[in-house]
């Protein structure tokens, strides 16, 4: 199961793809930002630009790596949800500006 979620500021939206698969620590999610229609970069793993940030602010490797979130319930599910979104629209206000 594939599921988008989409979030504009701007000319700018963000897009993140979660697929989830049948187990608790199946999900794998993309991140896409697109800039007056076009896209910037190829979609990336949030953990893996959440470490680019704080390896190029000189800060140490994470200890341990950052982990996917693991939703295993329905409550789980929403209070995740609406961080997602919350971070989606910091990143395309971030980039609107």
């Amino acid at each position: 199961m594939t599921s988008p979620a989409l979030l504009t500021a701007g000319g700018v939206v963000c897009s993140l793809t979660v697929q989830l698969g049948r187990g608790l620590d199946s999900q794998e999610c993309r991140l896409a930002v697109l800039a007056s229609g076009e896209r910037q970069g190829e979609p990336e793993m949030p953990h893996a630009i959440a470490r680019a940030i704080r390896l190029s602010r000189g800060e140490p490797e994470p200890d341990p790596p950052y982990p996917r979130p693991i939703i295993g319930s329905r409550g789980q599910l929403e209070v995740v949800s609406r961080e997602i979104v919350d971070v989606l629209g910091q990143v395309a206000r971030g980039w609107a500006s």
